[in-house]
């Protein structure tokens, strides 16, 4: 009998022991790069799943040997439990980090909590004893545990699945085995427990997916300005990159399709809302600028364009482009201004289909119809002359809203599924122009307040839409004329944000024209001068940037521009456009 007990004692541990002779670290791989974009992705073989899987029967059987042998009458802190069970285990050779312990003790006690102080205990205790990157994998286990619970009701619901789902909510169902929650009260739920762990800069992202709405967890690394992790439930990825609206990349379980991304504070308060680099190499075949969406962009789209012809306002064109990101966009463009001096209207229509590959699904295609409008009313420019010049200014109201309808399919993921999501910007502001009497130089000032519509609260599809103050940015550009053919240029911007601080941006240039073409050359800076914000930000990292461009004055130009951080670790990425008009 006591030969059989031993050989059910040592079979267990000497099985967990092997499974467990491994670098206990997260493995990462690299997947593609494209342009600046550096992505790295768990694939499955993270430290919690070795213990959980691999060896569940043998951690169960320790852990209740141990609950038996252990003291009642002591209070084990969640930390000071697994040193005690750490402990256990080596007499028993096997060797496991205390860390991962401590993690995997305090999920357990997490879902099977009788309260909210019971939980808020648990992840206080932990949070100043792990890493940001083990907090990281707590977060994305909790994930992992919530999502066996997903509510499908509760999506299928769509816009009338009103209220809110909270954790303890979530973690009851767990303990009945029933359902609670869906994307965003999980992504709500590991937000609000990174923040409570420590964790400063956790967001949570709403976006256009190819099956619908979606929300992930994006998180800031505070020892990186370049770096982000992006939690899609149990999924982890992280970016390095100077580009900011790649930190925004959804390429994992559930890729996007979208035009715009929505953030929200981990407390599910909306703060922001910023395009993708889908939204603005569309926003560009529709006949715009990177900056009327975000006044810190610049683009870092590829694109090529054939205008096809011009006439009365309307014109149409064929474009190809690629994103940093991966989109390989061909479109086909309709845009119409109404040449209007106070109520000027732009209309744009494009009709595009996309490509990309993506982490889990092979190729991804989307076939898309974007539709934009511009609505500005501004007044007739009120004039001074002097001895020394003319002053112009203006003031103007605009809005700006697009929609885009897509039909996405790709293997594994979906056969065919229609999704939309829109956009909408308004902004009210002054322009004053000045030119010297003799013409050579010329000054353009201006001053803005942006804000956009968005949820309320992201767990709530019945909270109410409300307009934010996004930013409010001033800009200056003066130029002057050195000689006949040469002119140089000197430009800057800053914008304010409620949340995320000030970014300034600063310029020179210098451009040569005659009667046949025009080429110009500029170089700049930016970056953030005041308070913090993330990566994902426009103009918060620290970036050095140029453009060149050449074209003759009939039918076609080109150019070519780049940016690289100076942050932590230096990162580049290249552009190029070129347009032909038949």
């Amino acid at each position: 009998m006591l030969k059989l007990l031993s050989v059910l004692l040592l079979v267990p541990g000497m099985v967990f022991a092997d499974a467990l002779d491994k670098d206990w670290n997260l493995t990462v791989t690299t997947t593609g790069s494209i342009s600046n974009e550096k992505t790295f992705e768990s694939k499955g073989e993270a430290r919690f799943n070795r213990l959980n899987t691999l060896t569940g029967y043998s951690y169960t059987y320790y852990y209740r040997a141990f609950s038996g042998r252990k003291d009642q009458n002591i209070t084990y802190g969640v930390w000071q439990e697994a040193e005690a069970f750490q402990a256990y285990l080596k007499e028993c050779n096997v060797d496991v980090p205390t860390d991962l312990l401590a993690m995997r003790l305090g999920l357990d006690k997490i879902f099977n909590s009788k309260n909210d102080a019971e939980v808020r205990n648990i992840v206080e205790e932990l949070g100043p004893k792990l890493s940001f990157e083990q907090k990281i994998e707590f977060a994305a286990e909790m994930g992992g545990i919530l999502l066996e619970g997903y509510d499908f009701s509760r999506a299928d619901d769509g816009e009338s699945s009103e209220g809110i789902v909270t954790l303890r909510q979530m973690i009851e169902a767990r303990q009945n085995k029933s359902f609670a929650g869906v994307c965003r009260d999980m992504s709500m739920a590991m937000a609000h427990t990174l923040k409570a762990m420590g964790v400063k800069d956790a967001y949570v992202v709403g976006y256009q997916s190819a099956t619908g709405g979606h929300a992930t967890v994006l998180v800031q690394d505070p020892n990186n300005k370049n770096k982000t992790y992006n939690i899609n439930y149990n999924y982890t990825t992280s970016t390095e990159s100077a580009s900011a609206l790649s930190h925004l990349n959804q390429n994992s379980t559930l890729p996007s399709v979208g035009t715009n991304m929505h953030i929200y504070d981990a407390d599910g308060q909306h703060l922001t809302s910023l395009p993708t680099h889908l939204g603005v190499l569309l926003h560009e075949m529709a006949g715009g600028k990177s900056g009327d969406l975000e006044p810190m962009l610049r683009s870092e789209n590829s694109v090529g364009s054939v205008v096809l012809g011009h006439r009365s306002g309307a014109s149409a064109a064929l474009s190809a482009g690629m994103t940093p990101d991966g989109d390989k966009v061909l479109g086909l463009s309709g845009i119409y201004e109404n040449g209007s001096e106070i109520i000027p209207t732009k209309l744009g229509v494009v009709l595009y289909n996309n490509k990309k590959d993506t982490n889990n699904y092979g190729e991804l295609e989307a076939n898309g119809a974007y539709f934009e409008i511009e609505q500005k009313v501004q007044t007739r420019p009120m004039k001074y002359k002097s001895d020394k010049g003319e002053v112009s200014l203006q003031v103007y109201g605009k809005i700006n809203s697009h929609y885009n309808v897509t039909y996405s399919k790709a293997e594994g993921l979906t056969e065919g599924d229609l999704s939309y999501y829109g956009g909408f910007l308004m902004s009210t502001g002054t322009e004053v122009n000045y030119t010297t009497k003799t013409g050579n130089t010329k000054a353009r000032a201006t001053l803005a307040a942006t804000g956009d519509l968005a949820k309320s609260d992201v767990r709530d599809e019945g909270s109410n839409y409300t307009p934010d103050l996004r930013d409010v940015t001033g800009t200056l550009a003066v130029t002057h004329r050195i000689s006949s053919h040469l002119e140089g240029y000197a430009g800057m911007a800053v914008t304010a944000r409620p949340e995320f601080g000030v970014q300034s941006r600063q310029e020179i240039g210098i451009s040569r024209q005659t009667e046949k073409s025009r080429m110009s050359f500029i170089i700049g800076h930016q970056g953030q001068v005041a308070g913090s914000a993330p990566a994902f930000i426009p103009g918060s990292q620290n970036n050095y940037f140029f453009e060149a461009s050449y074209g003759n004055k009939k039918n076609w130009s080109a150019s070519l521009g780049g940016q690289c951080t100076v942050d932590n670790k230096k990162d580049c990425g290249v552009r190029a456009t070129v347009t032909y008009k038949h």
